[in-house]
């Protein structure tokens, strides 16, 4: 998957080795913060290398509401309005009211994220740590983008300047090769993807090492349009804003 080859990369290119015991003490640390809230530290190096890799699964966290909303975007209007008909017979209005309402938040961050229009997004991710939001957002950007030029390759079903052939799927559609959609990519005049600029706020410094290797990871990984930035600012988030 994307994920694994970028997690891949970037055990590949940290500039500092994991140290499996700090990143275990940092582990029993964040479960402690979890009971009383005080802060883990982050000060150890090979810990962050290794929470970096370790934990690289959180990239999932934001990933799935983005793609959770994703996936009701596709849901054409009969079909919802025949399942928001069946909860509000069994369940009534209130419950299904607060039961199918969409993630505002959720579907506006994905709504930019996949407009083709849109030049840039930029994203401020709060105890980002080493930049595992800018990872999910970039998926996704880059999902959408090629969904588009997958889309317009079976658009032109007869384009013979795609070197498609007249055999199709079972599902009717014509089969699109690879070569054949990276070599529309590579015909292109401009991306069909915003680009992402992230900046994580962290109040460890540290994490400023291992973000700009979390970004190249990604991009080398997600190669196929604009050339997506992740980068460190300092940014103490357990204290007020009024502090």
């Amino acid at each position: 998957t994307a994920l694994g080859h970028i997690q891949h990369q970037l055990a590949q290119s940290l500039p500092v080795a994991p140290d499996a015991d700090a990143t275990a003490q940092l582990g029993f640390e964040l479960g402690v913060a979890a009971d009383n809230g005080a802060m883990p530290s982050f000060g150890h190096g090979g810990a962050r290398a290794g929470y970096a890799l370790d934990y690289f699964c959180r990239v999932t966290l934001l990933g799935d509401v983005l793609f959770g909303e994703r996936m009701n975007g596709w849901r054409s209007n009969e079909q919802r309005a025949r399942h928001l008909a069946r909860q509000r017979e069994e369940e009534g209005d209130q419950q299904q009211q607060s039961s199918s309402t969409p993630s505002y938040l959720g579907g506006t961050i994905t709504d930019m994220l996949c407009n083709p229009k849109r030049e840039v997004v930029r994203i401020g991710s709060l105890g980002g740590g080493p930049g595992f939001d800018h990872v999910a957002a970039t998926v996704l950007a880059t999902h959408a983008g090629l969904e588009r030029e997958v889309q317009q390759c079976i658009d032109t079903s007869a384009g013979a300047s795609l070197g498609l052939d007249d055999d199709e799927e079972e599902d009717g559609l014509p089969r699109i090769e690879v070569e054949d959609v990276l070599s529309h990519l590579a015909s292109r005049t401009a991306p069909s993807m915003p680009r992402i600029e992230t900046t994580v706020y962290e109040y460890e410094k540290g994490w400023d090492e291992i973000i700009p290797y979390m970004e190249q990871s990604t991009q080398s990984v997600l190669d196929f349009g604009p050339h997506h930035r992740c980068t460190f600012a300092g940014c103490d988030i357990t204290v007020p804003l009024t502090h």
